[in-house]
């Protein structure tokens, strides 16, 4: 935000960052999608994410504003910035999700988004009870010890049990 904001009292525009970001996050995500291996199938929607999520604070910064304007309130530098930062968040967020869940369902990589799914050794699931009366959580995780033996069953692995704290020691 800082340099974003420096270049922009400097020059007016708002590129040097989100250029910088691009190459970062698109770096980033081809290393996460696999590069070494596939470069190929990676390299184009890495780079296709990394614009995106590039763009987004610029995307962002303007709706906030036009939004603020439009209800007849004139933004400070910092409203834009903090309203920015906190619209972006949550959308790069989304960005990479959909990323990891496009990388999954192209089988290009699948131990980001389903790690212990893609590992033959490692077949799990976790069972929560929340108990209706609040007193607690109770959890039990069932698999499979050995998934590839012939004829694996699944057993409990583990229990756990969680309770609320009913009172507060004395202080």
């Amino acid at each position: 935000m800082s340099v974003g904001v420096h270049m922009y009292d400097r020059t007016g525009v708002i590129f040097a960052a989100p250029l910088a970001v691009t190459l970062v996050t698109t770096a980033i995500y081809a290393l996460i999608g696999g590069v070494r291996r596939r470069w190929r199938k990676v390299l184009p929607p890495a780079f296709a994410a990394g614009v995106f999520t590039a763009s987004l604070p610029i995307l962002a910064s303007l709706l906030v504003k036009h939004a603020l304007l439009r209800l007849h309130f004139v933004p400070t530098l910092f409203v834009v910035a903090s309203a920015t930062l906190l619209l972006t968040v949550f959308a790069a967020s989304y960005v990479f999700g959909s990323y990891l869940a496009h990388l999954t369902r192209r089988g290009i990589e699948h131990t980001q988004a389903f790690t212990a799914l893609d590992h033959p050794g490692y077949k799990h699931f976790l069972r929560l009870r929340v108990r209706a009366d609040g007193r607690g959580v109770d959890g039990y995780c069932i698999g499979l010890t050995d998934p590839l033996a012939p004829g694996a069953k699944p057993e409990l692995i583990d229990v756990f049990s969680w309770r609320p704290r009913t009172s507060l020691p004395p202080s």
